[in-house]
Formats: structure tokens, sequence, C-alpha cells
């Protein structure tokens, strides 16, 4: 079936964020010492990016100082 000039397509993007601006919005105001350190600088990312980044972060098992 051909299309017409009246058919639309819709393409929904994902807004994008940098580091420096997810660091500041309301959002994520908890977790920003978190994202400070595990996102890089000069890359955008999108709402489900950050929160992925949060959660694998608090899923790692870290060994307490002086504890062998």
């Amino acid at each position: 079936m051909a299309k017409s000039k009246n058919d639309t397509v819709s393409i929904k993007k994902e807004q994008v964020f940098v580091k420096s601006q997810i660091l500041k919005s309301k959002k994520y105001t908890e977790s920003a010492d978190l994202l400070n350190a595990v996102l890089d600088d000069g890359r955008a990312y999108t709402f489900d990016e950050i929160d992925k980044a949060i959660e694998n972060f608090k899923k790692k098992n870290f060994k307490k100082a002086g504890v062998k």
C-alpha cells in the first residue's frame, strides 16, 4: 500500500542529558554523588540509562575496609 503525502510517521526521540544537567536535576538529587562517580563526562544519557547506572552500582558487592 502506497503512502500518501498526508500520512505521517511519528518518531519519538528520547530526551538525553549530559552529566552536568543530571547532577543539577531535582529527580536525581539523592543520587548525585553516585552519578558523579559513575557517569562519563561528555556523554549524553537517557533516563533509562541513568536509572540502570544507579541500579547496577547498587547491585555491586564491595568489601568493607579492614575486613579480610
